[in-house]
């Protein structure tokens, strides 16, 4: 029964006619993101191409990202690619991708007399079912440019949609501003400024404009981080500072959703695991891999 709930939750979002809060992108968020309860904040390395603006205070030029999530007992899978392309003091050009695949999704259409009012096991056609061909990716384009104690970043994310003969193809962009005040830092922005999608059946999907306001506090063990938002009113996280190579992370927010993950910071490579409560859902688990060779 909960699995059949999620098919029909899950497939009712996709073809929402006004607004998508189960987009791609609402899952565009690094492991140490999710862990950290989804807040934004300034990102140190190649994995804010998704959902933060990158810093100029180490040299990411030809870092490479890699995150795998799994979602839900239907096995909502999502892969998470990225590489910087260019970084100097003065910008940063990178891009990234989005893929997800839905396991185990079936279509029913035609497995049964739909003119009949009442339906009885006997009435199925099991013959009739079929697996549903699905497919969805983005490519994120991320530019950052680097002002005095600040820095304004720009998403640009066209996507495409496939279920079954079914095709859309959309775009959705993010506005990002951050401010350096000595250890702390404070960002505002925009996420979905524009969103549009189209299907080929002419239905039509947004996501919800999310303005919101965040700020961290750096402090030498423990980093503290609060967001306000219209969407999810409120969300607080912390990070504890192990050793030099490794963090613990856990997040919390105004709709009762827990996260927590662990970080591994080495010279060439970095490990983060997260896992999110999502309730009567299940728990989603991310893990990412940040390689970076110029180190």
């Amino acid at each position: 029964m909960t699995r059949n709930f999620i098919v029909i939750f899950f497939l009712s979002s996709l073809y929402s006619f006004n607004v998508n809060n189960n987009s791609l992108f609402s899952f565009s968020k690094s492991a140490k993101v999710t862990s950290l309860g989804s807040i934004h904040f300034i990102s140190n390395d190649i994995s804010g191409v998704f959902f933060q603006p990158i810093s100029n205070k180490r040299n990411i030029k030809t870092d490479y990202y890699f995150s795998f999530i799994n979602q839900y007992d239907i096995k909502s899978n999502i892969l998470q690619l990225a590489y910087c392309i260019d970084h100097d003091d003065h910008k940063n050009i990178s891009f990234g991708i989005i893929k997800r695949n839905i396991n185990n999704l079936y279509n029913t259409s035609s497995s049964w007399d739909t003119n009949n009012s009442i339906l009885n096991l006997e009435d199925i056609q099991y013959e009739n079912i079929s697996k549903l061909s699905y497919e969805e990716f983005s490519l994120i384009f991320s530019y950052s440019r680097y002002l005095e104690n600040s820095i304004f970043n720009i998403k640009v994310k066209p996507l495409y949609h496939r279920i079954e003969s079914n095709r859309a193809f959309g775009i959705n962009i993010d506005l990002i501003s951050n401010y350096q005040l000595n250890n702390i830092n404070i960002l505002f922005g925009l996420n979905n400024i524009f969103s549009y999608k189209k299907w080929d059946s002419d239905l039509s999907e947004k996501s919800e404009i999310e303005y919101f306001s965040s700020m961290s506090f750096q402090l030498e063990k423990i980093n503290i981080y609060f967001e306000l938002s219209n969407l999810i009113k409120k969300k607080i996280a912390i990070e504890c500072k192990i050793n030099k190579n490794i963090f613990l992370r856990s997040g919390y927010n105004s709709i009762k959703r827990l996260s927590y993950g662990i970080g591994i910071d080495l010279n060439s490579i970095d490990i983060n695991y997260s896992n999110l409560d999502l309730g009567l859902l299940g728990d989603s688990h991310q893990i990412s891999i940040i390689i970076k060779l110029d180190n």
